[in-house]
């Protein structure tokens, strides 16, 4: 038995326009770079449903399914029109924090986040936490497209300061005032500077971070000396304590290769993600700290179709890790 297929092709489409409807916040220019469609260039339904995964992962939206977007194709000029319909979510937060704990004292705290910051897709996070014995600061920024291409440019600036004493340290007060003695106090300080590049308009990123990161110990009570310097001195090359009074330094560059195709920033129903990086401290970027930490990571997300009909999903996390001195 002989089979013969025949095939016939069929007339292209082009893209003659794309239409958003429903972003009041977030700018066109903002969804349009995430489309792998484009005006004048031959129609794709693969391409419009791999647009519509980079958008729902975006999380500026609630997610965009096929009812939400339609196509319109003019059969007499060969062209089709794409209309696509999203729903904003708040993407802004601010929160309030206080209290009182037997580690961190008495505190109060404020943060605020925005993953699209006045529509312009950028990321903004900002906290700070002041309290008895601890204070904490952080801001950082993201650009995903700097200067309208393909890499993302990334910075974080952090300041922290922790006061150790007798209760925090020990569990235990003065017997003739009730209140803790001071013993030291820590401060870790630094900035970690991020760059990524998307690969040809994928769903694969590659890119890296450098961290700089100083640990300091200050206010020590008298006679607390080689306790409270006593883990830095190993990360000195002569062990003197007068050295580690210095304080210690990590200097750590994080090579990074990326692949994300989950449907969704939150709550992905199928799809997987990819993760290699190699974090390198010390060594040629300097610094005290001398250590390879390569670390692999893998998620998967599989709708069940078969015993829920699609209203669960099976979802797993593999990550390894590995530590090794230098």
């Amino acid at each position: 038995m002989d089979l013969v297929l025949e095939f016939q092709p069929d007339k292209q489409f082009f893209v003659r326009r794309i239409d958003f409807h429903g972003n009041t916040k977030t700018r066109d220019k903002v969804i349009r770079r995430e489309l792998l469609l484009e005006e004048g260039n031959v129609f794709s339904s693969a391409l419009l449903e791999n647009s519509v995964v980079r958008l729902n992962q975006l999380g500026y939206f609630e997610k965009i399914e096929e009812k939400d977007y339609e196509v319109k194709p003019d059969e007499k000029t060969g062209q089709v029109d794409v209309d696509i319909n999203v729903k904003e979510k708040s993407q802004r937060s601010i929160g309030f924090t206080g209290g009182v704990s037997g580690i961190s004292g008495s505190f109060i705290g404020l943060s605020y986040s925005d993953n699209n910051f006045l529509g312009r897709g950028e990321a903004l996070d900002f906290s700070i936490t002041g309290g008895t014995r601890t204070t904490n600061f952080m801001i950082s920024f993201t650009e995903p497209y700097l200067l309208d291409t393909p890499w993302s440019l990334g910075f974080s600036i952090f300041n922290q300061r922790y006061r150790y004493d007798t209760y925090s340290a020990f569990g235990i007060t003065n017997l003739y005032t009730g209140e803790p003695t001071e013993l030291f106090t820590q401060r870790t300080s630094g900035v970690t500077i991020s760059l990524n590049r998307r690969l040809r308009r994928s769903f694969w990123s590659v890119g890296g971070s450098y961290t700089y990161q100083k640990i300091s110990i200050g206010r020590i009570a008298e006679g607390f000396e080689p306790f409270a310097l006593g883990q830095f001195v190993g990360f000195t090359s002569t062990n003197d304590p007068l050295a580690a009074l210095k304080g210690i330094l990590r200097s750590e560059f994080t090579p990074i290769l990326n692949y994300n195709s989950t449907n969704s920033y939150f709550n992905a129903t199928r799809g997987s993600s990819f993760t290699v990086s190699a974090a390198i401290s010390g060594g040629p970027f300097g610094g005290h700290f001398s250590m390879v930490r390569p670390v692999i990571e893998y998620r998967r997300f599989i709708t069940d179709r078969w015993l829920s009909g699609g209203h669960n999903v099976f979802a797993f996390n593999l990550q390894a890790q590995y530590i090794q001195a230098y």
